[in-house]
């Protein structure tokens, strides 16, 4: 007959301890069999199995009652310990696949090895790695919907500076792009340092007023000035905007004498501004 209620059973695990080992120093009477069927141990085959339970002592029953339990409901604990196994692994073989410079070991710094993490860390980095990916995806399939290529005019050049790249196909790319590459944008230096800049970017056959705000970081020199660099961005926002027109332009002459290398100069400077 059953003593121990099904519903009173949290876990369960089978091979605690040989019944042998376990008589070893045993006294108490009802350590002596199995707490649920009263089986003595000595007549038990295989390990005494461990019954925690809800709110109540735990205590020790036969592989037969153990299994009942599990069947029951019980959680198995050895089953458990197994999953939690199987779900790290998963969790590493996938960063490994989202994040291929990602390592099991041999990190420069060996807190960042995927093994030693534990599961809550390891789904964070999924979680993450995971944003990213249905953001990349989310990207490409805009730019299949909405990309079209058209040649630059050269006045949007010369009159509006107006900036492109190879890399920009789509306006939900504007927030990651790394503007503080563009050579020249954020001029910093002795003194000086430039916080914000506005740039016309053109994609595909759409234009955008973009606005870039730069985390500026400065340190003081031996001799001179305090010396400015830009860290980082800080922030980008856009809006969109209508294609600018050509500026309006008036005919204007040249009348005086000249050198042959000073109207080779002017000629090619009024050339630079077609």
């Amino acid at each position: 007959m059953s003593k121990i209620k099904q519903e009173d059973v949290n876990q369960v695990k089978i091979d605690m301890i040989t019944t042998e080992a376990w008589l070893r120093n045993r006294t108490k009477v009802k350590e002596s069999k199995c707490q649920n069927c009263s089986t003595k141990w000595v007549d038990v085959e295989g390990e005494v199995a461990l019954v925690t339970r809800h709110r109540k002592p735990n205590v020790t029953v036969c592989r037969k009652c153990a299994q009942k339990f599990i069947t029951g409901g019980a959680i198995d604990v050895n089953k458990a310990q197994k999953s939690r196994y199987e779900i790290k692994e998963e969790l590493i073989l996938e960063i490994l696949e989202l994040n291929p410079g990602a390592k099991r070991t041999g990190n420069y710094f060996s807190s960042m090895d995927l093994d030693s993490k534990d599961i809550e860390s390891l789904t964070k980095q999924v979680t993450v790695l995971r944003a990213k990916r249905d953001k990349q995806l989310a990207i490409e399939e805009a730019i299949k919907r909405d990309f079209v290529e058209t040649p630059t005019e050269q006045y949007l050049i010369n009159e509006y500076q107006v900036f492109e790249s190879e890399y920009l196909k789509h306006e939900l790319q504007l927030e990651d792009y790394p503007f503080t590459d563009i050579d020249g944008l954020f001029d910093c230096g002795q003194v000086y340092a430039t916080y914000e800049e506005e740039l016309l970017v053109k994609i595909g056959n759409r234009f955008y007023d973009v606005t870039i705000t730069v985390e500026v970081n400065s340190s003081k020199q031996d001799i001179g000035d305090r010396l400015y660099w830009v860290e980082g961005i800080e922030s980008v926002t856009w809006e969109r905007t209508e294609k600018p027109k050509p500026k309006e332009r008036e005919y204007f002459s040249i009348t005086g004498k000249y050198t042959k290398d000073q109207i080779e100069q002017i000629d090619n400077l009024l050339n630079s501004f077609k």
